[in-house]
């Protein structure tokens, strides 16, 4: 497929998603920041997204998850905290969650496409926190907020 990052700057396969017939990666950047490579044959890429959507911090993009015709991104930013994505076409993008869910030390979300689920319809995103405990947060679509997941 490739062997040279599609970027010099790119250092690794952070995240993969099928979405639409198309072959999305997300390529870890913390120099530029973070990119969404996509292809339709698995040999021809084409970038999608560069600069980590304006923000050089959004450098990790460990989260690519499909759900209900749409593609969330989770960036992981260590500096102002995770942000998290969505598309309906993988090519404009609408942010919905900003600087770590109002704390900034949640700075790695869904870490290497790991820490994301679809439950119940709804998408799930899990922190890295060592200021305060990791978290997990709950994205409901009908609102279009998030919500935290608490222990009763």
């Amino acid at each position: 497929m490739f062997t040279d990052g599609l970027d010099v700057n790119n250092t690794s396969v952070s995240a993969m998603e099928e979405f639409n017939g198309q072959f999305y990666i997300g390529l870890r950047n913390t120099t530029t920041g973070g990119e969404v490579w996509r292809s339709s044959n698995g040999v021809d890429w084409a970038p999608e997204i560069t600069g980590g959507l304006g923000s050089v911090n959004n450098g990790r993009p460990y989260g690519l998850i499909a759900h209900n015709d749409q593609l969330f991104l989770i960036f992981s930013n260590t500096v102002t905290g995770s942000e998290v994505w969505k598309s309906f076409d993988g090519v404009s993008w609408d942010q919905i969650a900003a600087n770590g869910w109002g704390d900034s030390n949640n700075g790695y979300a869904d870490y290497y496409d790991k820490g994301a689920a679809i439950f119940n319809n709804e998408l799930y995103v899990s922190t890295s926190n060592s200021a305060n405990g990791g978290e997990i947060w709950r994205y409901d679509p009908e609102y279009q907020i998030y919500l935290p997941l608490t222990v009763r």
